[in-house]
């Protein structure tokens, strides 16, 4: 059986995508995650203007939407997911540049901020603030969501469908953490068509290619490098284990055997990847459809839209879809391992309760009003 997988090799790094090597670099999901504000404020402001509220309004609340986001989403993870580590070095929750957002935690959050935000507005009660803000949370979700994906992070379990990721940046990374193998150049990954079946799972048959430096390794040098050390670090690192595996007396490298144009020394062997559900960009289409269906409905009833709608039917249907979209995610930390349902989908529960308690109350109260 051949899967039509895609062999996912996005570089994260901005500028490195381009070939531009520099000492600094942006990572495409930071431009994503700032993104979502940019957008958002504009969203914002032209409802805003639409409902004549004072425009002045909007960079306070961008302001309190930010702030909560960013501070909610980082306490959400030290706090949910990685508590002992962070209680045992306190500085480091302040590192956000080495990961760690939690979106129930930017969730919680942002009904916080955005009370308080409400309590002194004439005309902009906790209700009809936050069913606005909820569009743009829709927005700036399938925004990180896309990061997540360039990132290749928060990844699926193995799949067998013809939707399957094979997450093949990790390799990428190991070859250019190691600075050993700073003598291998121009290491690439593709599909090789050779898919097979082991222990019940097709797996992707998968090239890797990759050059030595003119003069740096005999033939010989090259067969042992990739053997005792590529192997081990593609397809044995804790960082690159879960996308790839290797069959006894696979690594066997192809070696050209004239130099190429550059004087080079190409090498290349066989692995297999493992397919994984794309969860990233499940959640991150879905997000993006509340976003196009809380902006119609807004858009076509703008001040007459009962209050409470939007908002109960952002959370209903972005973590009522998180809590079913976990089942295809791998377990996020060690202790959910052991978990019947992670910590994700347990988070997930309460939000949805409060949105479908604020639906009834809507429905109810509409019902009345038009009675």
């Amino acid at each position: 059986m051949q899967l039509a997988y895609i062999l996912w090799t996005v570089n994260p790094e901005v500028l490195d995508s381009f070939g531009l090597d520099l000492s600094f670099d942006f990572r495409w999901y930071g431009i994503l995650f700032a993104s979502g504000f940019l957008f958002g404020q504009s969203i914002i402001d032209y409802i805003w203007k639409a409902e004549g509220k004072p425009a002045k309004d909007v960079e306070m609340l961008t302001i309190y939407a930010l702030v909560s986001t960013v501070i909610g989403a980082r306490l959400g993870h030290v706090l949910f997911y990685d508590r002992e580590m962070y209680f045992a070095n306190p500085i480091k929750i302040l590192y956000i540049h080495e990961g760690g957002l939690a979106s129930h935690g930017a969730a919680f959050a942002i009904i916080f901020g955005i009370w308080l935000y409400s309590r002194k507005r004439q005309g902009q009660s906790f209700l009809w603030v936050i069913d606005r803000v909820v569009i743009t949370v829709a927005l700036g979700g399938a925004l990180i969501r896309m990061g997540n994906l360039m990132n290749s992070e928060i990844i699926g379990k193995p799949t067998d469908t013809d939707s399957g990721f094979v997450f093949a940046r990790s390799a990428y990374d190991v070859i250019n953490k190691n600075d050993d193998n700073k003598k291998i150049l121009n290491f690439h990954i593709t599909r090789n068509n050779s898919d097979t079946v082991i222990d019940n799972k097709t797996l992707a048959g998968l090239t890797v290619h990759f050059e030595v430096e003119k003069g740096a390794l005999s033939d010989n040098a090259i067969q042992q490098k990739v053997k005792s050390e590529l192997a081990e670090q593609i397809v044995n690192n804790p960082e690159s284990t879960p996308h790839f595996r290797l069959l006894q007396d696979q690594l066997k490298p192809v070696i050209s055997e004239v130099p190429n144009a550059d004087g080079n020394i190409e090498a290349s062997f066989n692995i297999y990847g493992i397919p994984r559900y794309p969860s990233q960009l499940y959640e991150s289409i879905s997000t993006f459809l509340t976003f196009l269906l809380l902006g119609f409905l807004w858009f076509r009833y703008k001040d007459k839209t009962p209050e409470g709608l939007l908002f109960s039917l952002f959370v209903i249907i972005n973590f009522g879809l998180r809590f079913l979209y976990e089942f295809t995610k791998e377990p996020q930390v060690e202790f959910e391992k052991e978990m019947t349902y992670n910590m994700g989908q347990l988070l997930s529960i309460p939000l949805v309760i409060a949105g479908l308690i604020t639906l009834y109350i809507v429905l109810t109260r509409t019902k009345k009003v038009n009675q």
